[in-house]
């Protein structure tokens, strides 16, 4: 039921919401320096996934938020290409 709401709201098959979790969100950050500060916050049960830590911070909900769960505020994530491989994919 879950995931049927998820692909309503997204207007996406369920599949398609299957994938579209926190860890791909654009306001999902897990940058060495937040996740230096989320260090503060301890552990919980929530946070541990295939046995180690996965979360990250929701710029959106500013809150903590876990790697493979997903929300209502999901939104795609533009992902930027670094100019150096930019430059490699030209030079192929």
């Amino acid at each position: 039921k879950y995931w049927a709401k998820m692909a309503e709201i997204r207007m996406v098959d369920v599949d398609e919401a299957k994938r579209n979790l926190c860890c791909n969100c654009e306001y999902y950050d897990n940058t060495p320096e937040m996740m230096a500060a989320m260090n503060e916050v301890p552990l919980n049960e929530y946070d541990i996934y295939d046995s180690k830590a996965q979360r990250g911070y929701c710029h959106k909900l500013h809150f903590i938020c876990q790697t493979p769960r997903t929300c209502q505020a999901w939104e795609e994530k533009d992902y930027e290409v670094p100019d150096e491989e930019e430059d490699m994919m030209e030079e192929d």
